[in-house]
């Protein structure tokens, strides 16, 4: 034990003969060496490990009323950490649009692992007979999600749901090393099929707004024995994840039949734009004008394709352009479908004139025509 040691922790002037006084009287066999006290602890005493266990024999004899008590203490706290902060963003976000997070097992069985588990990768398994018929490490998020959506449905859940959770997944390459990662998933009964789809995109775009302040890019990607159709979820061009509606065999693996959107997010490529950049701006002065446009589409076209073809020739007024709707109906025919979208425009120094907006409106008409051979609703 240092002595200049113990009477920094108690605080208080304490000599080192006082010191070794009480060490000797409890049988410790004190030798002081300089500013040292070494000490041989008796048998029986096996809760002396440290050198802080000999400071609190020596104040606990010398009586701890000699310790100074301060009228306050100061602290100092710590920033919280950010990925920590973004993650709660992500649980609140969530639980505001009616998901209920869950925490499933990290273990699950062989056939959940490698329905789940990458093209490119392996599941990977544990070595403990405890495991019993669940020795594999999940690859995704997922299969726990169903697992407890199946539950919930066995024992009696009729309504919808939705559920989330972030946890550890894991996987081994092809070079047989072992991974690890954080992961969002995300599940949703479906009642409708587009229906299904867009509402998880937007619960997806309204996560990545409130986490990165960007806008989410949904592109079609090739599906596979978990999803189908499937899109992939990006952020400036990187990848976070992806979204689509789960396979029967997918579903079959815990035996749920009804239709299930799903999407799974690599959180860290998520937290790394928090905290989101939220830009400025004067509150426009002038009013706008807006004006709703009715196309009939062949049904392979999709909103991306309108949304480029409006913006990649934006007219000078144009503020902005939003979704408003899609019908599918005999009237119309069946390879056709009718998409609404609203157009905004704004001039930040004057008034807009009708005359000037139905230029630029026919102007995206005609282009429209051309490009997607559109046609439009009176």
């Amino acid at each position: 034990m240092r002595c200049e040691r113990c009477r920094k922790v108690l605080g208080t002037d304490i000599s080192n003969q006082e010191m070794l006084q009480t060490l000797q009287t409890l049988g410790f066999s004190p030798r002081l060496q300089g500013d040292l006290i070494e000490c041989t602890v008796p048998p029986e005493r096996m809760d002396i490990e440290r050198e802080v266990d000999l400071i609190e024999e020596v104040i606990r004899l010398l009586g701890l009323e000699r310790v100074p008590m301060g009228e306050s203490i100061q602290i100092r706290t710590a920033a919280p950490d950010a990925k920590v902060e973004a993650a709660e963003r992500a649980r609140d976000t969530l639980a505001g649009m009616d998901f209920v997070e869950c925490v499933t097992h990290a273990l699950i069985s062989d056939t959940a692992a490698n329905a789940f588990a990458h093209i490119e990768h392996s599941a990977l398994r544990i070595e403990d007979d405890r495991a019993g018929g669940t020795p594999c490490l999940r690859p995704s998020i997922l299969p726990g999600l169903l697992a407890t959506r199946k539950l919930n449905e066995d024992r009696g859940a009729t309504g919808s749901m939705r559920l989330f959770e972030i946890a550890s997944i894991f996987h081994l390459d092809a070079k047989k090393q072992h991974h690890e990662s954080v992961s969002l998933g995300m599940i949703a009964d479906v009642e409708k099929d587009d229906l299904g789809y867009r509402a998880l995109r937007g619960v997806v775009e309204r996560l990545t707004h409130e986490i990165a302040g960007r806008d989410a890019k949904f592109t079609p990607t090739t599906s596979d024995a978990v999803m189908h159709p499937v899109a992939k979820i990006e952020i400036d061009g990187v990848t976070i994840g992806r979204i689509g509606f789960l396979t029967s065999a997918a579903r079959q693996t815990v035996g749920l039949e009804k239709p299930i959107i799903a999407a799974e997010i690599a959180l860290h490529l998520l937290l790394a734009h928090w905290p989101p950049e939220r830009p400025a701006a004067m509150l426009p002065s002038m009013p706008s004008v807006e004006r709703d446009l009715s196309l009939i589409l062949d049904t392979t076209k999709t909103w991306a394709q309108v949304e480029s073809a409006v913006l990649g020739k934006r007219p000078e007024h144009l503020e902005s352009m939003s979704f408003i709707g899609v019908y599918k109906g005999k009237q119309i025919g069946a390879d056709k479908k009718s998409l609404t979208l609203r157009l905004v425009f704004r001039d930040a120094t004057r008034t807009l004139r009708r005359e000037e907006i139905d230029l630029e409106v026919q102007s995206l008409v005609q282009i429209l025509q051309t490009e997607l051979h559109a046609e439009f609703r009176a």
